[in-house]
């Protein structure tokens, strides 16, 4: 995974867009797979067994949109086949359970007033009401047109600060960070 964030860095061979929907599914695939490893090696098989799925759904619909790219993003921007609906749906479903998990009941709950905002809008008065989302507009907005999901907080993610948590990761690991505390310390 980190390989294929470094060779992106260096070479840009695709776009912006299209690495960020990659990224997505890889850095979301490593989460689950880790998290899958800790809890069956805690014997909580269920939780496993929820995790890989979901890691599967993410990893499909990456694979996906990064794949056919030129048709998503390119040709049917603001359109969406009913198979590329459905996989959203799963993106959403494996993400709201993953944020559960990491984040607990308040965030989830969060996410949930968002959504019911965005699609029931109308129901609001005044100044915050607006005119609501159905379904596919809700979809399109959070996953298949690659602006929701995949927006521009994972673009410079994917692409910025990606390899930079990489830079730092591996500066820590060889023990940079106590040589600047120690030149620090002495200066």
């Amino acid at each position: 995974f980190w390989a294929g964030v470094l060779y992106w860095a260096q070479t840009q061979a695709i776009s912006q867009v299209r690495f960020a929907t990659a990224f997505v599914g890889g850095i979301l695939t490593v989460y689950a797979l880790n998290e899958t490893r800790l809890a069956i090696s805690d014997g909580d098989w269920i939780d496993g067994a929820v995790l890989i799925p979901a890691s599967l759904a993410l990893m499909t619909a990456s694979a996906f949109f990064a794949i056919n790219f030129q048709d998503v993003y390119l040709q049917r921007q603001g359109y969406a086949l009913e198979h590329e609906y459905m996989l959203a749906r799963l993106v959403i479903l494996s993400l709201m359970y993953l944020t559960w998990r990491e984040f607990g009941n308040v965030f989830l709950g969060l996410v949930f007033a968002v959504f019911g905002y965005a699609m029931f809008g109308n129901l609001v008065p005044g100044v915050l009401g607006h005119a609501g989302m159905n379904q596919a507009t809700l979809l399109q907005a959070t996953v298949t047109d690659l602006y929701g999901f995949y927006g521009s907080l994972t673009q410079i993610t994917a692409s910025w600060i990606a390899p930079f948590l990489l830079y730092a990761g591996l500066l820590f690991a060889y023990g940079a960070f106590d040589l600047i505390l120690r030149v620090a310390i002495v200066a």
